[in-house]
This record gives C-alpha cells, sequence and structure tokens, in this order.
C-alpha cells in the first residue's frame, strides 16, 4: 500500500550491483631485488666503518662548512637546522637544500643554503674509498650560553652574619656534623640558611660576604654563540641489518602498555582438548 516502507515496494529502489568474481589465478610474487643481500651486508659495514673512525672524508668539511656558514649569517642564535648535501663520486657538490628549521625566515636559509654551495664547490672534497655517490645530511645547532653551557645568568645572595654565627654555634655543640646547617625545630624563627629570598628581603641582615649561585666560570662572564654540528651519511640502496641488542623479556601483565625497550613473549599456543570416547 502507499503507507508501506519504500524500500518493501518493488522496483522503487535499484537492485545491487552483481557480485564480482572470485580469481582464478594465483597473484604474482613481489619483485625481489637481486642485489639485495649485496647491500644490506654493504650498508653493516658502512656503518661498522664509521663507528670505529673510518667514514667519507668529505663528510666532515660539509658538516664544518655549514656549521661556519650559520655562524657568520643573521640566523637567529637559538635554532636549529636540518640540510641535506648530496655528492657525486668524484666529490662534486651535486644539490644543498634545507630540510627542516625551528626558527627564521625562508630568505635567511636560502642566503644559507646559497652560500654552503659555493663555498663547498670551491673545496676539494674526499670521497670514500669506494667511491660511491652519498648524501649526507648535517644538523646544526646554534644557542647562546654562558661558558659552562648554561643558559641562566648566574645569581648572587648576600651572606649574612646571622648565618655564620649559626654555623659556628653548631660547630660547637655537634662538631661531627660540621657544615651542615641546623634544623628549623622549636618554636622561633627558621635559620637564617633556611631562608628563601623574599624571607631574607624582610629580614634584618648584615652581610659579611657574598654567595653566588650556580657555575664560577659563569661569574661576570658573558654569553656567547656556540654552533654545532653533526653528520650522518646514507649511499644510494644500502641498507643495514637490524639491530643486534638483546631486549630484556617483559615480565609484566599482558594488559601493561608496550615498553620499547623490552619485548614480549609470543603467545603460546592454544592447547586442543580431545572429546572423551564414551565407552560401550
Amino acid at each position: 500500500g502507499l503507507g508501506a516502507p519504500l524500500w518493501t515496494v518493488p522496483g522503487a529502489l535499484p537492485a545491487p550491483d552483481a557480485p564480482r568474481a572470485a580469481p582464478t589465478a594465483a597473484p604474482l610474487p613481489r619483485p625481489v631485488d637481486p642485489a639485495i643481500a649485496g647491500k644490506v651486508l654493504s650498508g653493516t659495514l658502512h656503518s661498522k666503518d664509521k663507528s670505529v673512525g673510518i667514514s667519507v672524508p668529505a663528510a666532515g668539511v660539509v658538516a664544518s662548512t655549514l656549521a661556519s656558514t650559520v655562524r657568520s649569517s643573521a640566523a637567529p642564535l637559538d635554532a636549529r637546522a636540518t640540510f641535506e648535501v648530496k655528492l657525486g663520486a668524484d666529490g662534486q657538490v651535486l644539490g644543498v637544500r634545507l630540510v627542516s628549521a625551528t626558527a627564521g625566515d625562508g630568505p635567511t636559509w636560502e642566503r644559507i643554503v646559497g652560500e654552503a654551495k659555493g663555498a663547498l664547490a670551491g673545496s676539494a672534497l674526499q670521497m670514500g674509498s669506494d667511491r660511491a655517490p652519498v648524501t649526507v645530511t648535517v644538523k646544526v645547532q646554534s644557542k647562546v650560553q654562558y661558558p659552562s653551557g648554561s643558559k641562566k645568568k648566574p645569581t648572587a645572595e648576600l651572606v649574612c652574619a646571622e648565618e655564620v654565627l649559626e654555623k659556628l654555634q653548631q660547630t660547637v655543640e655537634n662538631p661531627s656534623q660540621l657544615g651542615e646547617l641546623r634544623g628549623g625545630g622549636g618554636d622561633g624563627p627558621p635559620p637564617a640558611a633556611d631562608m628563601d629570598a623574599e624571607e631574607r628581603k624582610r629580614a634584618f641582615c648584615i652581610p659579611v660576604g657574598l654567595r653566588a649561585g650556580g657555575d664560577l666560570s659563569d661569574v661576570g662572564a658573558h654569553r656567547v654563540n656556540v654552533v654545532s654540528a653533526s653528520f650522518v651519511v646514507k649511499r644510494e640502496g644500502e641498507r643495514a641489518l637490524p639491530h643486534e641488542d638483546i631486549l630484556p623479556v617483559d615480565t609484566r601483565v599482558p594488559w601493561a602498555p608496550k615498553d620499547p625497550k623490552k619485548m614480549k613473549l609470543p603467545p603460546r599456543p592454544k592447547k586442543k582438548w580431545k572429546k572423551k570416547q564414551q565407552q560401550p
């Protein structure tokens, strides 16, 4: 009738498409590179050579050139940037490009890339013994810091006469705890050494000395711009073997989140219970 649902009326909705026929032939296997074994061994040997200090000499020149270019440029003082430099078999520079940067604008980094390309073009770049083209990934980090490596300015605090007297009294009362400050027991005010900056401002202090907070090498020093660079050499088509480190077994409960520093054992196979045959 007219009040029936639409899908119950014959011919009101189009009929579904006919199902596709099942494939009659097995899919072809994925093509395998016949030289994959050589590439894996080559990549592993090159990684081993780099770990003992044998690498492409040109990579160090590329990294130092990029670091010097960033240091003398208008790049932000606190920034990190990653570059890729492609070198040919004879050491020629095939390309330099910026991969990423944490600060700065595009034109500034484009000028740095152009200056680095010009400096590398005039350098004699020595390749490895295999003379294979490589891609050198260089990470350059620029930061402003004090000589100790800290970014915080050292602070100066006054040493009050009351604090010195408390230490002398502690030494007389308990010589075995020389150098430790007296606890804040009792109902009186806390010792001067245990006061924070606000309490020191409110307390009466007779200054007898000065204490510096932080590294002594930073006292009176100015912050300097430090630019460092690291690099990784990648040959075209090479692959490395899986990691050789053995991870410990994760003995936690099965529903615990995965720990990247541990490995979980595969689940045990389920036993198939045989039905008991009824005796006649």
